[in-house]
């Protein structure tokens, strides 16, 4: 069945988990490779430290020089209130991630934002020319859609990849047993569906 065969108020009583997993995850898996820049999705604080522990891994790994969490949102945090690009910046800093090889990006409100102000930055800040490939960094449930908003709006001289860890909680194997991250998960599916009828997303098999 593809995604938009599916009637969208019917994703949470009538898929499996399976097909949700399906849906949401797909089949990614690490390229291995090496980007200039890993962009860090911002979104809920709660999700924040493990998707800074993700690309602080990357940085660690030798396989990015610079990491651009990026969003504009303010939250209430156990730190604080601050954006959601300055959390991840304070998580990075206490993974061992130098200042110099943090890129804030601080306006950003929405996924879509999150590329195009990025791209601004790496143009101003570091000659977006000579770059070849950024890695997407957020949490695994999130990951499908905005490789989808990359593939629109990052700029067709950049390569780009994902890159996650999906042991996280909303991982394929973790979210089912979490109310929070089943109800992130299956806003997802619906965020897909709407992505796909819109012409955004390319059809799921499912």
């Amino acid at each position: 069945m593809k995604l938009s065969q599916l009637n969208a108020e019917k994703i949470r009583t009538e898929l499996t988990v399976e097909e949700v997993n399906r849906i949401v995850f797909g089949e990614w898996t690490d390229d291995g490779d090496t980007a200039d820049v890993a962009i860090l999705l911002g979104g809920n604080p709660i999700v924040l430290p493990d998707r800074a522990r993700a690309a602080a891994k990357l940085w660690k790994e030798g396989r990015v020089n610079y990491i651009m969490p990026t969003g504009g949102v303010m939250w209430d945090s156990d730190r604080g209130r601050m954006s959601e690009a300055e959390y991840m910046a304070l998580c990075l800093k206490e993974e061992g991630i130098p200042e110099d090889a943090i890129l804030l990006e601080n306006d950003a409100r929405t996924t879509h934002e999150n590329m195009v102000l990025c791209t601004l930055l790496m143009m101003r800040v570091l000659k977006l020319k000579t770059l070849r490939k950024v890695y997407v960094v957020t949490s695994p449930s999130h990951l499908r859609r905005s490789l989808d908003y990359a593939r629109i709006y990052l700029p067709r001289v950049l390569e780009y990849a994902g890159y996650t860890d999906l042991n996280m909680p909303d991982g394929p194997e973790n979210w089912p047993s979490d109310p929070f991250y089943a109800n992130r998960v299956y806003r997802e599916a619906e965020l897909l569906h709407t992505s796909v009828t819109r012409g955004w997303t390319a059809d799921i098999e499912f």
